[in-house]
């Protein structure tokens, strides 16, 4: 019996080593690149950082809808923009489902905002998954950007307010930051 459980289980592992080893194969063939709306859109980094900036600047709240957006776009069938598309009265779409109901709008919002400006440069080239891996990442340069300046001087100074615990006020209490100083 215990014999046919570890079977069983080294059958499953490589199943899912053999899908995991095909998934990865086929994502090195697809030679995605950075400079991918270089010549076909020129001002598409240009757009979606004046988007995602403008945007960020009135709700600071944006780059973890973005982020979570995202999530829930790209993990579980790829990132394909699927939970931007909206119901139909045939059609529960996958931003209605009952899992991306609690999903905030500012995600949405920055990605329709980028479209449209998009849309108005460079009319039908950019596609929605490109405008919300790009908003994410660049959403997530700005925040560390942020972050890394309000806390260059935490050691110094443990009165910085990002550092201000309501349970443990005046304290710099981090203890991993702390001791390996990643910032």
């Amino acid at each position: 019996m215990a014999e046919q459980s570890q079977l069983n289980n080294l059958t499953i592992t490589i199943i899912i080593l053999c899908f995991t080893f095909q998934s990865l194969s086929s994502a090195a063939e697809s030679h995605l690149t950075v400079d991918f709306y270089s010549k076909s859109c020129l001002k598409f980094l240009d757009i979606i950082r004046e988007t995602i900036t403008n945007k960020h600047v009135s709700t600071p709240t944006t780059a973890a809808a973005t982020l979570r957006l995202f999530f829930h776009d790209c993990f579980p069938n790829g990132c394909d923009a699927s939970a931007l598309v909206s119901s139909t009265t045939f059609n529960t779409a996958e931003r209605d489902s009952s899992i991306n109901l609690s999903l905030p709008g500012d995600g949405f919002d920055v990605v329709i905002r980028a479209k449209t400006a998009l849309e108005l440069a460079c009319p039908n080239t950019v596609s929605c998954s490109d405008i919300i891996a790009v908003a994410v990442r660049d959403l997530l340069v700005t925040v560390a950007v942020a972050l890394k300046k309000a806390c260059s001087n935490y050691k110094n100074d443990p009165t910085i307010s990002v550092f201000n615990d309501v349970m443990t006020p005046n304290k710099f209490d981090n203890m991993y930051l702390q001791t390996n100083s990643i910032i």
